[in-house]
């Protein structure tokens, strides 16, 4: 009985392994290519971050190195770098030269057209830009903004909404609109969300126009 068992059980193990090599015959040469496809993959993957690290580490020192320059009021020099970084599009550092040249622009330091600059889409970073360039409209007395933007960002649950109505007072009193000047003063002094500091200011100017 027990031979009969070793019998079969070998007849088995042979047909088991005849199966295994026909289907290696037949299924080998694509297992081989998925198996290189992968390790590619994982390769191709791993020297992309690495190179992605090396890049943002890169701008990183560019983008401190042109805020040295800044505080040595070299403006020429830090607007070359932030704009090179900025043109790269390739890691936060380049929204963050793109608004620091604004800053730049607005304190009057430079000649930029900021119109050139690249704007992430982050509706975060885009509404502050657009904030900077209509805070700075304002003092030139330009209007190359909308004021249908700034009243967008001014909308309940804007993280930019405070900015927004301290702009549009602004843009108001110089249109001498002291109602809808009010009114954007009014919403934020009524926000509990505001902070202390802005709504301060708000009340101090909401206090005199009442006057």
């Amino acid at each position: 009985m027990n031979e009969e068992e070793n019998l079969i059980k070998e007849v088995n193990e042979e047909i088991q392994q005849d199966d295994y090599k026909k289907l290696w015959n037949k299924y080998g040469k694509y297992l081989i290519s998925l198996f290189i496809i992968i390790i590619l993959t994982v390769s191709s993957g791993t020297i992309y971050k690495n190179y992605r690290i090396s890049k943002i580490e890169k701008e990183s020192i560019l983008y401190f190195e042109a805020l040295e320059l800044i505080k040595n009021e070299n403006f020429v020099d830090a607007q070359k770098i932030l704009k090179r970084i900025n043109d790269s599009k390739s890691s936060g550092y380049s929204m963050l030269s793109a608004l620091q040249i604004l800053d730049l622009e607005n304190k009057g330091k430079n000649e930029f057209n900021s119109k050139n600059l690249n704007i992430d889409k982050n509706p975060f970073f885009e509404n502050y830009y657009i904030l900077q360039k209509f805070s700075q409209n304002l003092e030139k007395n330009k209007d190359d903004i909308s004021i249908n933007k700034i009243i967008n960002i001014s909308q309940p649950g804007s993280p930019w909404r405070f900015s927004a109505h301290e702009l549009l007072a602004a843009y108001y009193l110089k249109k001498n609109d002291l109602n809808n000047a009010i009114q954007s003063l009014n919403t934020i002094i009524e926000d509990d969300e505001v902070p202390i500091f802005a709504k301060e200011r708000a009340i101090l100017l909401f206090e005199s126009l009442k006057k």
